[in-house]
């Protein structure tokens, strides 16, 4: 028996001994993983260390789809991996249309460009010319294009423990008790997983920051889904936040599962002749909520997209309005309140990415200098 399989039967035991609701099982698994990973894990041979720093995801609903883009950036191990994504249980997922394809790089770049923040410097209330443009950092490497294998296994297949025999026997790769117990979560849940293969050998390079485009049927479930929940001891990003960027295409501004909140300018200036404090100010703002928080950078209707794959979304299904919720989340936020992520759309008006703040130096006292004696 796979010890998928064996991690779901023992819970199943488990639950009829104590009589207990299978909600109230995932409250007890939260602590059965380590670092968790944004937007999915990338599990590796022989239990290689690897950190998810940032993604980067797209939600569209379509006439007949929910469409998810989703891209990760990761630093740590180079040999070969499997990315798990988690996303809303499809039964007979081939038969009813769900399908997994590679996503390009340039539709994110695109996302980014139009809907990042700018910052424009000024004293008084005057412009001085100065104005920074906050990209999601750090940039993200290529995408493969070519030689990558996908596969969804659904629910009843996660059961049969086809999941865990794909890992171990055809790919290689390790599953630790805490992983199978991870898997065992989402299945309780109701999620799938899309499995994304990463093999530098014959990807011919030694890294890539992996996109694909997964498209499920619509159904009764939240329109748009993102298991977030953490499957292994990965470890955490450098500065100890992940750097998670949403888009959603609809008909209205969207939200997010956990807060939501705008961030207060007013906290915001230059510190020097071409850079603001912005990152601060913002992992600030969301600190007194232990970053369980989105800020939302943008919202307002997109007449057209010059990149195609955007504009063939915005025009099926009236999709002109794009949203940008951006979160910088401790690990561990993952593995509670932000394993799942639900985005949903809302009456509230539209939110500009422009802004005035603080110029550097404005002809007065340095702010360490104190006034003048």
């Amino acid at each position: 028996m796979s010890r998928i399989a064996r991690t779901l039967r023992q819970r199943a035991r488990h639950l009829a001994r104590r009589a207990v609701t299978p909600a109230l099982v995932a409250g007890a698994l939260l602590a059965t993983a380590g670092t968790a990973a944004a937007n999915g894990t990338l599990i590796t041979a022989g239990g290689a260390t690897v950190s998810i720093e940032a993604s980067r995801n797209l939600f569209v609903r379509g006439n007949q789809t929910i469409e998810l883009f989703t891209q990760i950036k990761y630093t740590g191990a180079q040999g070969k991996m499997v990315w798990l994504i988690a996303v809303p249980n499809v039964n007979n997922a081939r038969d009813n249309g769900a399908r997994v394809t590679l996503a390009e790089g340039a539709l994110f770049d695109t996302l980014d460009t139009l809907s990042h923040p700018v910052l424009s410097a000024a004293c008084d209330g005057n412009p001085n010319g100065t104005v920074e443009e906050v990209l999601q950092r750090p940039e993200f490497a290529p995408v493969p294009t070519a030689n990558v294998a996908t596969r969804i296994f659904e629910a009843a297949e996660i059961e049969a423990g086809d999941l865990d025999t794909y890992l171990t026997d055809t790919q290689g790769l390790t599953i630790d008790e805490g992983t199978a117990a991870a898997i065992a979560d989402c299945y309780d849940q109701n999620l799938m997983f899309v499995a994304v293969e990463l093999d530098p050998a014959v990807l011919g390079v030694n890294k890539v920051d992996p996109a694909v485009r997964i498209s499920l049927p619509l159904g009764d479930a939240v329109p748009f889904r993102l298991g977030t929940r953490t499957l292994g001891a990965n470890a955490a990003p450098a500065d100890g936040k992940i750097d998670l960027v949403v888009w959603t295409l609809a008909n209205a501004r969207a939200s997010g599962s956990l807060n939501n909140r705008e961030l207060d300018f007013d906290t915001v200036q230059f510190t020097s002749a071409t850079a603001t404090n912005y990152t601060e100010a913002f992992d600030a703002d969301v600190a007194r909520l232990q970053t369980q928080a989105f800020i939302t950078e943008y919202a307002d209707v997109q007449a057209s997209f010059e990149q195609a794959t955007l504009e063939g979304l915005r025009a099926d299904g009236a999709n002109s309005y794009l949203t940008r919720l951006r979160g910088r989340l401790l690990p561990a936020i993952f593995r509670t309140n932000a394993k799942v992520l639900d985005f949903t759309v809302t009456d509230a008006a539209a939110y500009p990415r422009a802004h005035t703040v603080q110029a550097f130096d404005c002809g007065g006292p340095s702010p360490d200098m104190g006034a003048p004696n």
